[in-house]
């Protein structure tokens, strides 16, 4: 359950302005997490324009996908309905188009990377070690990754950079293990010129955004689940914000 506070207030403000017992009572009428993920939606998305709008459908399927109770679906697929104004045969098409791959927040290793980010990884990557002008401002700690091989290689890039000495791409392949290299040579036959820069610097821009989602996305999956398991009130408190802080930085992100 998911404790809604009013205009956004953070926990310890609403128990100093309205006391213990009114923060006990919300609470008591905490939302289960799901429905506190749709209204969390709801507000943060503009319904009144068709971007908004379709934004929030793609995003209210995606978080109803994740209940595994067909009668929940369906109540939850009307309320989507009543708020869209979109005809429910259409919202249960969009349903069965999405795919959830549910994880363990703890053995996030395993999980198995999607096509989309693998081949975002790759480009970021080969552009940071091709050295482009555009790759300077990112930073690889918001984004996801999670191959052995792309987390060594940035580890590389940062132990040199911290150096203040320069990162050399065939320095790497003495770096990494035989079969390790193969996927080195993925990223570095990623075919980057200066005749396609604007285009490139475009793609480069995307690559990032997919992956800040991504690591976003994954972050508010463990929270999620931290949030079902705690019984701890003060806990609760922390967690539901950290939950809504995700939410936002996912918004300015989309």
């Amino acid at each position: 359950m998911i404790v809604s506070l009013p205009d956004g207030k953070d926990p310890d403000d609403f128990i100093k302005e309205n006391g213990k017992d009114s923060f006990d009572k919300l609470l008591y009428d905490a939302l289960p997490l799901i429905d506190f993920k749709i209204e969390t939606l709801k507000k943060t998305f503009d319904l009144k324009t068709l971007d908004g709008k379709r934004k929030f459908i793609q995003n209210a399927v995606r978080v109803i996908k994740q209940s595994d109770s067909p009668a929940e679906q369906e109540d939850l697929l009307k309320r989507v309905r009543a708020i869209t104004g979109i005809t429910y045969e259409s919202l249960q098409r969009e349903l069965s188009g999405v795919e959830v791959v549910k994880e363990s927040p703890v053995n996030t290793e395993a999980v198995e990377v999607k096509e989309k980010d693998l081949q975002a990884q790759r480009f970021v990557l080969s552009a940071y070690l091709f050295k482009k002008e555009y790759r300077k401002d990112i930073n690889f700690d918001e984004l996801y990754f999670s191959n052995p091989v792309h987390i060594k290689i940035i580890d590389y890039i940062k132990e040199q950079e911290k150096k203040g000495e320069s990162f050399n791409a065939g320095i790497l392949h003495e770096y990494l293990e035989d079969e390790e290299k193969g996927e080195l040579s993925e990223i570095l036959a990623i075919n980057i010129t200066d005749k396609r820069d604007v285009l490139e610097r475009k793609y480069f821009e995307d690559c990032v955004k997919t992956l800040k989602k991504t690591k976003i996305e994954k972050e508010i999956d463990v929270l999620t689940s931290l949030c079902e398991s705690e019984k701890d009130v003060e806990k609760l408190k922390d967690l539901t914000i950290k939950l809504k802080s995700k939410f936002d930085e996912l918004v300015r992100i989309v």
